[in-house]
């Protein structure tokens, strides 16, 4: 199976109209890995498109995609072909609901998560923060991980509000066994 993910941002593009932030500044001075559509992803052997931002016309476009079989989207996916499993899990997923049919999968792609314990503009998310009923922390991921005894996690819909950019994920990626961070137009092979 061949994917691309070609939006791995959140709710808001990246750079964020408007907004001057250090993450946002270089986003749009270095482009490419740096910037985020909002979340989508692409399976090339099904010209099948899941998840579809207001932003999806350009990140088609950025992506080169030419056709697209249209389907209706739910909250979680689960592709399979010659033994091999994909679970795409990019937003309202808390809490997971894991089942048989996602165990042993070759791949997560897991969104609705937040990275680190501060934010943009130095917030900071305590053990009460209304962000832990909602969103994924890193260790939910790990936790997830493990429970499905998923070989690889590819984290994917960063929001802007993280305040991170592609440099930072990619450091924290060493914190993280088995676990990359999506960038736009990242093709993944399975």
């Amino acid at each position: 199976m061949k994917f691309i993910i070609i939006g791995s941002g959140g709710c808001v593009c990246l750079p964020k109209p408007l907004c001057r932030c250090r993450v946002c500044a270089e986003a749009r001075e270095k482009g490419g890995r740096y910037r985020r559509y909002g979340c989508s992803l692409y399976l090339e052997d099904a010209s099948l498109i899941v998840d579809t931002p207001e932003d999806i016309a350009h990140a088609l476009n950025a992506a080169d995609i030419r056709s697209v079989d249209k389907r209706k989207a739910v909250s979680l996916f689960i592709f399979e072909e010659n033994g091999r499993r994909v679970i795409y899990a990019p937003c309202d997923c808390k809490p997971f609901p894991i089942n048989k049919h996602m165990k042993n999968a070759d791949l997560l792609i897991i969104g609705n998560t937040f990275v680190g314990d501060r934010l943009k503009n130095n917030r900071i998310v305590n053990a009460n923060h209304p962000l832990r009923r909602e969103l994924h922390s890193m260790e939910d991921v790990m936790q997830i991980k493990e429970k499905l005894s998923v070989a690889d996690v590819i984290v994917t819909h960063i929001e802007e509000d993280w305040g991170k950019s592609y440099d930072d994920y990619t450091t924290l990626e060493a914190g993280y066994p088995g676990v990359r961070f999506a960038y736009d137009g990242m093709k993944i092979q399975v």
